[in-house]
């Protein structure tokens, strides 16, 4: 008889080591950013419910309430751009955003590696003839519960 409390996670097994959990995680979310542009509904009309959950994603990295109104368009992503895990540009409704995301698993943030990325992001953002809403994001696959999250809690300040 399974003593499961809950249902499995994609991400989340019984290790306590990342392996190369953190690259696997660059790529679903980068796909899953690129696939929330209102193109991809255009050419795969029949997938309603992957469009949403991704705009779903896309919007809870943006802080913003998602509607039927708000349309995310030209969804750029880079991996390790500047040694930052995910670099997303992405049009809303029109205007400019960028969001800067770095992504652990169970290791814990190295001395200024936050800071040193939101500089670059920063300079970069500030050097652009065009203005971008930023935002920064912190994503990792344990829960806020697990007395292990408080290894990101420095993050907060960022």
């Amino acid at each position: 008889m399974s003593n499961l409390k809950e249902l499995p996670k994609l991400m989340v097994d019984d290790s306590e080591k990342d392996g190369p959990a953190e690259a696997v995680m660059d790529y679903v979310l980068s796909w899953c950013l690129r696939r929330a542009d209102v193109n991809c509904i255009k050419l795969e009309p029949e997938k309603p419910k992957l469009y949403n959950y991704c705009r779903l994603i896309l919007a809870k990295f943006l802080e913003i309430n998602l509607d039927d109104s708000v349309v995310f368009e030209n969804v750029k992503v880079w991996k390790q751009e500047y040694y930052i895990d995910l670099w997303v540009e992405v049009q809303v409704n029109g205007k400019n955003h960028a969001i800067l995301i770095e992504d652990k698993y169970y290791s814990p943030l190295r001395a200024g590696q936050l800071e040193g990325y939101k500089k670059d992001f920063d300079e970069y953002y500030n050097s652009q003839s065009e203005d971008y809403s930023k935002h920064y994001v912190l994503f990792t696959c344990i829960d806020r519960e697990d007395p292990k999250f408080a290894i990101y809690n420095e993050a907060k300040k960022l």
